[in-house]
């Protein structure tokens, strides 16, 4: 199953933690897949993978929150962990 099918699926922390884990190994199956094979992968990435550098996913990730066509209304969030979440992703190692 890919994360994008998975998706739809995720509604508790539990099934964030079964996306999340499969999102972590799609993300590493398609950076071995780049180191590999480089030249195939420079206009766009491995598994559908287009933003390779930290600042770029932010970026576009942060699309889902902003104002326009791409934006999920009626979405209710715990923006606090969110940011734990975002942050952890910075600091853990």
């Amino acid at each position: 199953m890919s994360p994008e099918e998975l998706i739809d699926q995720v509604n508790d922390k539990e099934s964030f933690v079964k996306f999340l884990d499969l999102y972590i190994s799609d993300c590493q199956t398609a950076e071995k897949m780049e180191r590999e094979n480089p030249e195939k992968y420079q206009w766009g990435g491995a598994n559908n993978w287009q933003n390779s550098s930290k600042s770029c996913f932010l970026e576009s990730a942060s699309v889902y929150l902003m104002k326009g066509p791409h934006r999920h209304e009626g979405i209710d969030l715990n923006w606090k962990d969110l940011a734990v979440f975002l942050y952890f992703g910075k600091i853990y190692e």
